[in-house]
């Protein structure tokens, strides 16, 4: 989940770039921005990494299901241990609300070598009957919030959405209740699994039908119509 979040982060930033590809010198900087780095200890990484996979044990079939929750010190210390995150992406939650800082290099982009895009990324999320809702409330760019009507499309779009295109990950998603960001924590809730009805004993193999005797008929019996 903590990935999807960072998904909807990434999909944004990739869409400021198609959308101000014609802007570069706009939107872009020469230094990257100053995102902040928290270093975590490996035994706090590994204390985040346990309550995860306590989590995902206890959503396995016959497993009792248990909730998870995670602050933005959880998240970043997990950023902290991919290469390809740690100093690109800096996490904070507060009022409801999931807030990403990004500088990643623009090298890709035509005209753009040796530049940084750097932003700030403000998004809700939600999950319900195991759809996951990711939007987004508000973008900025060197500091600059991006235009109102742009805005607004991104607004109506669900950034999750491509979630769904992998089954096992759908899949996933379904196992879930719901999940809220609440404060300062994003707050994961698993369904509860309904026991099935006990269901009949199935015969043994070695079982035999009780032999059904049939009455002996008499002579007088067969004579009577």
């Amino acid at each position: 989940m903590f990935l999807l979040m960072v998904v909807g982060v990434g999909a944004t930033a990739y869409l400021g770039y198609r959308f101000y590809n014609a802007q570069i010198e706009k939107y872009t900087s020469t230094a990257p921005a100053e995102i902040p780095v928290v270093e975590f200890s490996e035994e706090q990484v590994a204390a985040v990494e346990k309550r995860m996979q306590s989590f995902k044990q206890s959503i396995e079939p016959g497993a009792t299901p248990e909730e998870l929750v995670l602050t933005a010190d959880d998240i970043n210390a997990l950023i902290s241990k991919e290469e390809n995150l740690k100093g690109h992406v800096y996490v904070t939650i507060r009022d409801g609300e999931l807030t990403g800082e990004i500088s990643y290099p623009t090298d890709s982009l035509l005209g753009a070598k040796g530049r940084y895009f750097n932003g700030e990324v403000s998004l809700k999320a939600s999950l319900e009957n195991g759809v996951l809702i990711v939007t987004l409330d508000d973008a900025k760019v060197n500091g600059e919030s991006l235009p109102p009507d742009f805005l607004q499309g991104m607004r109506q779009q669900n950034l999750a959405k491509d979630a769904y295109n992998d089954p096992k990950t759908a899949e996933l998603l379904r196992k879930f209740e719901s999940l809220v960001i609440e404060d300062d924590k994003i707050i994961l809730i698993p369904r509860q699994v309904v026991e099935p009805e006990s269901a009949p004993q199935p015969i043994p193999a070695d079982a035999t039908t009780p032999e059904v005797t049939t009455p002996e008929v008499t002579t007088l019996e067969k004579a009577v119509p």
